[in-house]
């Protein structure tokens, strides 16, 4: 980190990662799918690795729960489109991919009502 002491960037790692670890507690909590555990941190690891996080100042684990999230969204709009033109839909690939679709089942039963 430019601009700091080694001490300094030393107390802020060792502060991220305390933050991290109880945003990713938090959040773990919600979803117990492992390869999207793995997927995230594979993404925080490149986001960092190319410095993508110092643009909007925001911590890498978080714009890859983001960026996460924008994907799932996708997957959910894509579904709806496909059953809005009457497609056949293909078989989720993912256990989360899965999720997305039992969510899009209930999703579109509400829809009916």
């Amino acid at each position: 980190m430019p601009g700091y002491t080694r001490c300094e960037e030393k107390i802020m790692d060792k502060a991220i990662k305390e933050i991290e670890k109880e945003f990713d507690g938090q959040i773990d909590e919600q979803e117990q799918v492992e390869p999207k555990k793995s997927f995230r941190k594979e993404l925080k690891a490149l986001i960092n690795c190319h410095n993508k996080e110092s643009g909007s100042d925001t911590l890498d684990f978080i714009l890859a729960y983001y960026l996460i999230d924008c994907l799932d969204a996708f997957d959910r709009a894509t579904r709806r489109r496909t059953k809005w033109y009457g497609r056949e839909e293909k078989q989720p690939a993912t256990a989360s991919s899965k999720k997305l679709a039992d969510e899009n089942k209930g999703n579109r039963a509400d829809e009916k009502q």
